[in-house]
């Protein structure tokens, strides 16, 4: 561990900078104030968060969340829903913008 205020719970764990905390297995957090959760997830900026299998984060200030996430370079929130490494999907997005995107149809609930 090269910084201060880390805390890994699991295996396979790396952590590159302060105040993070990393639980699961095969994670990889590189940028400070973090929190990865989860399995094969890799988080690269500041203040961001996934909590999942296979997760992708490359933006500060961001979640993910579910598994194997598409990147998106504006994304402040993703939910995705991939199925392995090669079948990433992300069904639902917050941009930096303010815009929504989905994947399927909207319905109503009653």
């Amino acid at each position: 561990q090269n910084s201060w205020y880390q805390l890994n719970l699991g295996e396979n764990l790396v952590t590159d900078k302060s105040y993070t905390v990393n639980v699961g297995s095969n994670n990889l957090s590189q940028g400070s104030y973090e929190l990865t959760i989860g399995e094969n997830n890799k988080n690269y900026k500041n203040k961001a968060a996934e909590i999942g299998t296979g997760l992708w984060n490359w933006n500060d200030n961001s979640l993910v969340i579910g598994k194997y996430n598409v990147r998106y370079a504006d994304s402040v929130l993703e939910i995705a829903y991939g199925t392995s490494d090669s079948n990433r999907k992300t069904i639902f997005r917050v941009d930096s913008s303010g815009g929504v995107w989905y994947a399927g149809e909207l319905h109503q609930m009653s």
